[in-house]
Order: C-alpha cells, then sequence, then structure tokens
C-alpha cells in the first residue's frame, strides 16, 4: 500500500507541474526570449541568472533533468485532462508558454518507498496578461483551474498568504487532495518578476516531510 501511495504521489506532482502554468497565451519579444535562463547546477546549488536566485539541495535526493521535467509535464497534462479531449487541447497549448526550471524528489520516482516529497520549479510568462501584478493574482487564475480538473480536493484556499523566500515576497496557495489512501498536500508558492511568474511546489503527507522541504526552500537566495 506505501508504494501505491508514493505512485499517487507522483501523479500529484504531475499535476502540479502543469497547473501551476497554462493558464496564458505565450507571447514575448525575442529579446526577452533570448534573456531567459533555465538556470543550471553546480554541485548541489541551482543558479538561475534571469530570477537571480540560487537554492541548494540536499545530498542524496534525486535532481531531475530537462528531460525528466519536461516527461513530468506530458504525463501531468494527459493525467488532467483524462478524457476530456477540449481540456487536454488547452493543456497541450500551454506547454509553449512555460518553462520547468529544477525538480527534485527525495528518492527516485521508481523507488518502493511509501511516499516520496518532491519540489518543483516552473516559471511562465505573463507578457500577454498584464492583469497578474503579483503572486497573489496568479494563484487566483491556477485555483479556478485546479477545480476544473477532476481531482477531489479536501481543501483549496481562495485567500493567499504572503511569505518571504530568500528576501522575496511570494504568496502561497495550500492545496490538499484525496486520495483513496491518504490525503497528499501541497504548497504553490508564486512570485511575479521580469514579466514571469516563478512557482515553486511542493508535495508531501505530514509535518516531517513538509519540514524537509522547508529546510530547502529556507536555502532560496534572490540577489
Amino acid at each position: 500500500m506505501g508504494y501505491t501511495l508514493s505512485i499517487i504521489m507522483n501523479k500529484a506532482t504531475k499535476l502540479s507541474a502543469i497547473l501551476a502554468m497554462g493558464m496564458l497565451i505565450f507571447s514575448t519579444a525575442q529579446s526577452r526570449a533570448q534573456e531567459f535562463d533555465y538556470g543550471s547546477m553546480a554541485g548541489q546549488t541551482y543558479i538561475n541568472y534571469f530570477f537571480k536566485m540560487n537554492i541548494t539541495f540536499p545530498e542524496g535526493w534525486s535532481i531531475q533533468s530537462q528531460e525528466e521535467l519536461n516527461g513530468l509535464a506530458k504525463s501531468g497534462r494527459e493525467f488532467a485532462a483524462g478524457d476530456d479531449e477540449e481540456f487536454k487541447a488547452l493543456l497541450d497549448a500551454s506547454e509553449i508558454n512555460s518553462a520547468n526550471l529544477f525538480g527534485l524528489f527525495k528518492y527516485p520516482r521508481d523507488a518502493f518507498v511509501e511516499s516520496n516529497p518532491s519540489v518543483l520549479g516552473v516559471a511562465e510568462n505573463l507578457q500577454s496578461s498584464p492583469t497578474i501584478k503579483n503572486g497573489n493574482d496568479y494563484l487566483a487564475q491556477t485555483r479556478l483551474l485546479l477545480l476544473n480538473t477532476q481531482m477531489e480536493f479536501d481543501r483549496i484556499d481562495n485567500t493567499f498568504e504572503a511569505v518571504t523566500l530568500g528576501g522575496r515576497e511570494f504568496h502561497v496557495m495550500n492545496v490538499h487532495t484525496k486520495t483513496p489512501l491518504s490525503i497528499i498536500k501541497q504548497k504553490y508558492y508564486a512570485t511575479v518578476m521580469n514579466g514571469f511568474c516563478l512557482a515553486i511546489i511542493t508535495t508531501f503527507i505530514d509535518n516531517e516531510e513538509e519540514q524537509l522541504l522547508l529546510d530547502i526552500l529556507d536555502t532560496a537566495n534572490f540577489k
């Protein structure tokens, strides 16, 4: 049963990878596109010059490659849409306006473990959506999209607390998803900068796992 819960958590992580982005239409000047930075790893530290950020990952965690992150997003779109072809087309279209920046799991995704907490970082271009000024605005849009999926929620915030990560203000949305085995908990952190939304999504099942993820977020720094 534990391994089954881990699989469900992976599905929830896939879902968050595409639902934290995909509400908007990609539109950006070529100069801005050239400036954009997917970031890179220096040892255990992820560095992104576009967002002027760095965050350090624990030794032993499974850091995802760009290919693996893209695979997560693709399977997430399929999982979210189910048999709804119209919704699937919407999510497929979202692929061109979003970027998978980083992702890590405590264990390899196919590990035989009870649960597998994770952190994902994604970015979305907001060039064509001038009404989205901050993380609060972005999370309001993300919430609407989540409520249109087939997922059953135990909790989904409709107001979003302001928190500070690495000296920068984010807004955070709590999302708890019901499954046959447990309630999977997620926190969506969002901030707007340089014409993009930067979102960081944590997935966990209990307070101990959440603290592991908070310890990772505590290493974030925005210069």
